[in-house]
């Protein structure tokens, strides 16, 4: 069964790893994508927005995050 969980320290690695994946796959990889993979406590949750966490156990299937005022 898949849980939804809020982000935290220790899926950091799924979450890059995930976006870079789906950004690189979908050809929308920016230079601002960088920010935002790396620093996703400071660039989403610290500014009212959320990530959270598809997981399966101890795997992570997936990954959404609500950015508020992001940069395009």
């Amino acid at each position: 069964m898949i849980e939804i969980v809020p982000f935290n320290d220790r899926y950091a690695a799924e979450f890059k790893s995930l976006n870079l994946e789906w950004l690189e796959n979908y050809k929308f990889f920016g230079p601002v994508d960088l920010k935002y993979r790396n620093k996703p406590w400071q660039v989403a949750i610290e500014r009212g927005g959320r990530i959270l966490m598809a997981v399966i156990g101890d795997i992570v299937v997936g990954t959404c995050a609500i950015i508020v005022g992001a940069e395009l």
